[in-house]
Parts: structure tokens; C-alpha cells; sequence
């Protein structure tokens, strides 16, 4: 039960994310998409939402498998440390994808197309500037870091051992 509730949560929160930077995309690029008539806006809105949630299904697959293993047997500190490693990978995880989401903020207006494999190539040649990049554009470093922290304490809060009784659990 627990493994399902955590599961819940972790969608939930991602979904929330992706929606979140998803109106934030819209936003920033707002000017680019003057002509597109509304409905048109709500159809890429709900096929966006699907590809999210094929993404999340993609990036998380191997956290889902690993989290479905039992090692209580062996010992219970091995399920504590199992829980951190999971909860680790999930916010180290879904934050590098939701970070690439973020750039695409910004990449948007200079490619007119978000981020795709051959962006990596374009990556190489401005791997120097990295840090004049995240300079000129602190306020989507703060995003991202903003993004790791509410992933990080979802992660925490899903995986910790928790002390409650279990029906506590549902009522939050």
C-alpha cells in the first residue's frame, strides 16, 4: 500500500511540475503564439499532458522496478538505505529532465523548436560558456534549484521511515 501511495505522490508531483512549467513555457513565449487560435492552444495542451505522462512513465521505470524489490529480509537498514537511494535517483532524475524542460524556456526563442538529440550537439560548442549562460539567465537557475529542492522534499517525505500509524498516511 505504501509502494502505491508513494507512486501516487510521485505522479501527482511530477505532473504538477510539467503542467507548472508548461503554462510557464506559454508564458515566456507568449508573443510567439498571438495568432494560434485558443482551441488550437488547448488541443497541444492535452497532447502535451499525455507526452508527459509518457515521459515520466519512461524516466521512471527503472526507479518503479527497483522499488517493487524487497530487501527486508536481509535487513531492515537495507530497506532504509534502499529508500534513500531511491528517493535520491528520483530527485536527481526527474530534476535533470524537468531542468531540461526549464531550458527549453529560453531555447524556444532561438531555434523555434524545443530541445531535441542534435541540441546536445549545439551543447558541445557552448559547453565553455556554462557558467556565463547560468549567470545571464539566474533566474531560471533559481527554477531549477527550486524544482531539485520540491523534488528532494517529496522525496524525503515519501521515503523516510514514518513513525505514524498507517491510516495517518491517507488522511494527508
Amino acid at each position: 500500500m505504501a509502494t502505491v501511495r508513494r507512486t501516487i505522490v510521485q505522479l501527482l508531483t511530477l505532473l504538477g511540475l510539467y503542467s507548472l512549467l508548461r503554462v510557464l513555457f506559454y508564458y515566456v513565449n507568449q508573443q510567439l503564439f498571438l495568432k494560434v487560435p485558443f482551441g488550437d492552444i488547448v488541443k497541444a495542451w492535452l497532447n502535451g499532458m499525455r507526452y508527459d505522462l509518457a515521459a515520466i512513465a519512461l524516466i521512471n521505470t527503472v526507479i518503479a522496478i527497483l522499488s517493487l524489490i524487497s530487501v527486508k529480509r536481509l535487513s531492515p537498514k537495507f530497506e532504509r538505505g534502499k529508500a534513500l537511494v531511491l528517493g535520491l535517483a528520483f530527485t536527481l532524475v526527474n530534476g535533470f529532465a524537468l531542468s531540461l524542460n526549464i531550458i527549453d524556456l529560453e531555447y524556444f526563442k532561438f531555434t523555434g523548436k524545443r530541445l531535441t538529440a542534435d541540441s546536445f550537439l549545439l551543447a558541445r560548442d557552448i559547453g565553455d560558456q556554462t557558467a556565463q549562460i547560468a549567470w545571464y539567465y539566474w533566474y531560471y537557475s533559481i527554477l531549477m534549484l527550486a524544482v531539485y529542492a520540491i523534488l528532494g522534499w517529496v522525496s524525503l517525505r515519501n521515503y523516510r521511515k514514518d513513525s505514524k500509524s498507517h491510516w495517518a498516511w491517507i488522511i494527508i
